[in-house]
């Protein structure tokens, strides 16, 4: 499966290559690009891969900003995550124990209670 996979990225690479040669070949032709400090003449192919690759330079520059607020964000939450966890895990800590002096407290109110007019000795003692 994995020479598959190479075999059709090796492929396309030589498409895109002949494509590329075929553009070239095409577009000969000498064009002027005016900017504001001066002039610059040369071949159309040459001035639309120059364009291209400074679009895709852009480009990566913007999704690796992006890239690392979302990262940043990422890493913030998951400590949020994190404390918030604790702050669960003492909380049940707290809730465990609660009952289990509410369970006892149960239990001794059960056994203690006694009405006025009987002692302990009248209950059987199971």
């Amino acid at each position: 499966m994995k020479v598959i996979k190479y075999l059709c990225y090796v492929l396309f690479l030589c498409v895109l290559a002949v494509v590329t040669l075929l553009f070239t070949s095409a577009n000969d032709t000498q064009v002027t690009v005016n900017y504001f400090a001066g002039e610059f003449t040369g071949a159309l192919s040459f001035i639309l891969g120059v364009a291209f690759i400074f679009g895709f330079i852009c480009a990566l520059i913007v999704l690796l900003l992006l890239w690392l607020v979302n990262k940043s964000k990422t890493g913030l939450l998951r400590m949020k995550v994190s404390r918030l966890e604790a702050e669960n895990k003492k909380l049940r800590v707290a809730l465990e124990v609660k009952s289990l002096d509410s369970n006892k407290q149960r239990k001794t109110t059960q056994v203690t209670h006694v009405p006025e007019n009987k002692s302990m000795t009248q209950y059987p003692v199971k």
